[in-house]
């Protein structure tokens, strides 16, 4: 005869299992979103001592940006351009590993469309709060892992300005965003005559006229100055 058991995994909300193998007195199953569970002596019908094993980096190897915070999160900025500083097409997956296993932006109705995520900014007065630069679609806001609103120059007052394609059409060149310790917010715009962009702690827009000092060049980055702030 034989014997039936169930096993009931912790942290296992959805019953999407791909496929299982038994190691003696060990199973293993691999699971769509959680990834690589082991539970040995499995006849007993214990899990106590059930593992999840997560891949050991995010879901590309696309990497542009990294950005590391206080309590120890580290996000991954998975864009790009190329030489001529045209778009790769990447879509805005951005990653965050905790020091134990990774996850990926949330997408919603907003998300549609996203790509060349370059740079993340934490803001210091909420850890779940970020702003992503995207080198196409402006600037992201994003709050507890899902996207809820995107920047540009129809919800700035037309201050974040878009890059006039040479042969027709616009884009926006978000090449850097950061926050400074009062918690307001600068994005550096690349090929624009108003090429710094800022946002304050109290939602108001404003933005710097850089055209007499570099032209229409193209911004690679910014670093905040915190001397004396």
């Amino acid at each position: 005869g034989g014997k039936f058991c169930i096993l009931s995994i912790p942290r296992i909300r959805e019953i999407n299992f791909k496929d299982f193998c038994i190691d003696d007195t060990d199973i293993w199953f691999s699971h769509t979103s959680t990834g690589l569970i082991h539970i040995p002596d499995y006849i007993n019908g214990s899990t106590a001592n059930a593992k999840i094993i997560y891949p050991t980096g995010p879901m590309s190897n696309s990497v542009f940006g990294l950005t590391y915070s206080d309590d120890g999160y580290l996000y991954v900025a998975p864009g790009g351009k190329n030489a001529d500083n045209s778009n790769k097409y990447m879509p805005a997956d951005i990653y965050t590993y905790n020091g134990f296993y990774w996850t990926v932006l949330e997408y919603g109705a907003t998300s549609e469309g996203l790509i060349d995520v370059v740079d993340i900014a934490i803001d210091p007065k909420d850890k779940n709060h970020l702003v992503a630069a995207s080198w196409n679609n402006g600037v992201i806001d994003i709050n507890n892992n899902t996207i809820t609103t995107i920047y540009d120059s129809t919800n700035t007052d037309n201050l974040l300005r878009p890059y006039d394609l040479p042969g027709g059409g616009w884009t926006y060149r978000v090449a850097s965003v950061k926050y400074d310790r009062s918690g307001n917010m600068f994005a550096a715009v690349s090929l624009v005559p108003y090429g710094f962009v800022y946002k304050t702690k109290t939602g108001e827009w404003g933005n710097f006229y850089t055209q007499p000092y570099i032209g229409g060049d193209e911004i690679k980055g910014m670093t905040l100055d915190y001397f004396n702030s």
